[in-house]
């Protein structure tokens, strides 16, 4: 229900980040707007039932697609778009 309506309120900015890279799958998308929440990683683990670690790669996976070098705040990214 959470991530229902987390999704619900972020339908503009999964299209704004379709237009930053057009090969966003859904899931990465969600991943963000859990992102722009400043949700942790052990708290996002704990919404999608997915270990902590795994959250780490789908941060590594989504910073390559988006062309995101290793210094920069992903957070901060993600509060732009």
């Amino acid at each position: 229900m959470l991530l229902a309506n987390i999704d619900k309120v972020n339908r503009d900015f999964y299209e704004r980040l379709s237009q930053i890279s057009q090969d966003l799958t859904q899931t990465e998308k969600e991943f963000c707007g859990l992102l722009r929440l400043q949700l942790s990683s052990k708290e996002i683990a704990i919404l999608r039932n997915i270990t902590p670690k795994a959250v780490k790669m789908a941060r590594y996976r989504l910073r390559k697609k988006l062309n995101l070098p290793s210094d920069e705040d992903m957070y901060a990214f993600i509060a732009e778009v």
